[in-house]
């Protein structure tokens, strides 16, 4: 029972991490709220981002690694529907045919499957091993409502090389579908990305044009000529000294009126870009969990584009 212990052993590290990132992110922002409460402190910025950054970025990782994994199962699959009954109209036992084409390539499902042959091998019963793959890779709904099906064929008498070569070929059928909603919509993806960045230049440049305005508002007050003032001397800053704050993980100078506007805007393009990518992800590829790779390239491109531009 090694494998099986093997699988179990990492599955439990997972949900560890998941949950020790979770936990450490959450202490980090109460701890950064608690330092901007009592000590008004800049460095509360720090825990605070530090804390958002490790309560997501592993957790989200982890997520989409896991759904790209059944993803290339799934494309699989159907594949191995196809090996497995062929091998039973071969003649062969249902757990000879499995032990068979359990050593075939079949990308991350191959795993799964010498896992499920060793059990054969160990004397469990075939519909149990069939129920404890379904189990294991229950993330799938194609796969674990496949393998419901084949369990009960198998039970029932009923004839499973049909059976799997039916469900094989509604399952291409679906992927077929998929992949030409896929090319139907990733025009829509693209239009994502260009309303996006437009979105991110229109922000430069609004700041570019505040800049020279606020400079002439200071100047005016500075000189007296408070008629000449656009909008009289305001600092922001004053009734929101956190948002300028967290200026400080950008280098921003928290006491210059300023950075208001610089973490304004930037939180503005990294909330779109939360919300962009995650429209983008549903569209594409129909879950909103591969909105992480599209939300991921928005928020470093407007970082990016923040240091090169919003200085």
């Amino acid at each position: 029972m090694t494998q099986e212990l093997k699988i179990k052993k990492k599955r439990d590290t997972t949900k560890l991490t998941i949950r020790t990132s979770i936990a450490v992110g959450v202490f980090l922002v109460l701890f950064g709220v608690a330092i901007s409460t009592i000590f008004q402190s800049t460095l509360s910025v720090v825990f605070l981002f530090l804390g958002v950054i490790i309560a997501i970025v592993p957790a989200s990782t982890i997520k989409y690694s896991k759904y790209h994994k059944y993803r290339k199962m799934e494309d699989h699959f159907p594949t191995f529907l196809k090996d497995f009954s062929e091998a039973i109209k071969s003649g062969m036992t249902f757990v000879q045919a499995f032990k068979i084409i359990s050593k075939a390539d079949y990308g991350p499902l191959s795993d799964e499957l010498k896992h499920a042959s060793n059990q054969l091998s160990w004397g469990v019963p075939f519909p149990k091993v069939l129920m404890q793959l379904a189990s294991r890779i229950r993330s799938s709904k194609i796969m674990r409502q496949s393998f419901t099906i084949i369990i009960e064929a198998y039970t029932s008498g009923g004839d499973i090389a049909e059976t799997m070569d039916s469900i094989a070929m509604n399952i291409s059928s679906i992927k077929e579908v998929d992949e030409e909603r896929k090319s139907i919509l990733s025009q829509q993806v693209y239009i994502m990305y260009f309303i996006y960045f437009l979105f991110l230049g229109i922000i430069v440049a609004l700041y570019k044009l505040m800049v020279p305005m606020l400079a002439i508002n200071v100047s005016a007050t500075d000189s007296g000529f408070s008629g000449m003032s656009l909008g009289g001397s305001v600092n922001y800053c004053d009734s929101m000294q956190w948002l300028c704050n967290s200026g400080v993980v950008m280098g921003y100078d928290p006491t210059d009126p300023l950075t208001y506007f610089k973490v304004l805007f930037l939180m503005m393009v990294i909330i779109q870009g939360v919300a962009s990518g995650t429209i983008a992800g549903e569209l594409s590829e129909g879950n909103a969990t591969a909105g992480i790779k599209h939300a991921g390239i928005m928020i470093v491109s407007s970082l990016l584009v923040f240091i090169l531009f919003i200085t």
